[in-house]
């Protein structure tokens, strides 16, 4: 199919069809498409997936978006390129006849950071996230209005990638802008831990 943005990507509907979830899988640093298929089939057996991957690639490996340095990211690239995330998603959505108010964002690191900057820069596109060891990936211009957004945000305590203080600036940005926020803390560094996913499942069961 032809997209104004095109993005590699995979998409597989609900197995039994009784499902309206569709996860939005955003890989991190070096992934692709088909990364976080295991942990979405943990968190939800019979949702759709939708694995995407990023259209930067940095020494071979995909991202979604540049950075100038280790922990410096290209702001005027996030925007860029969460706008055009954003423009396929409203596209691949409409081919294949679902609701972008069904979409659940899951990210891994470079992938949560994309999550969030599509949050920022298209307030309301999707209305709920999980974000596994994300940072801030750009100051708005605008303060967005997320009073609708739900999001789990899952950090590790030891996390060496995360700036010092990471953790709460993220939180407190989400909920100055009115998002309802879930944040989990896991003893652990940038990897997953099986926590991760129970605090994340936890998350799903209570919004329904």
């Amino acid at each position: 199919m032809n997209y104004t943005h095109p993005h590699n990507y995979i998409f597989n509907p609900s197995p039994s069809g009784q499902s309206n979830r569709v996860f939005l899988l955003l890989h991190g640093t070096g992934g692709d498409e088909n990364d976080l298929i295991p942990i979405a089939s943990q968190l939800d057996p019979d949702a759709a997936v939708l694995g995407v991957r990023g259209n930067v690639v940095e020494n071979g490996m995909p991202r979604f978006f540049r950075r100038l340095s280790e922990g410096v990211f290209d702001e005027a690239d996030i925007v860029q390129r969460a706008n055009e995330l954003a423009s396929f998603l409203k596209e691949v959505s409409e081919s294949y006849d679902f609701s972008l108010r069904d979409i659940i964002a899951i990210g891994y690191s470079n992938g949560a950071n994309i999550a969030t900057a599509l949050h920022f820069q298209n307030p309301g596109l999707i209305s709920k996230s999980i974000h596994f060891r994300p940072m801030t990936p750009l100051e708005p211009e605008t303060p967005p209005n997320l009073t609708d957004i739900q999001v789990f945000l899952s950090f590790g305590a030891f996390d060496q990638l995360m700036p010092r203080g990471e953790e709460n600036r993220l939180s407190q940005m989400y909920a100055d802008y009115g998002a309802s926020i879930t944040k989990n803390v896991e003893p652990t560094g940038h990897q997953l831990a099986q926590n991760d996913l129970h605090a994340a499942a936890k998350w799903l069961n209570s919004i329904g």
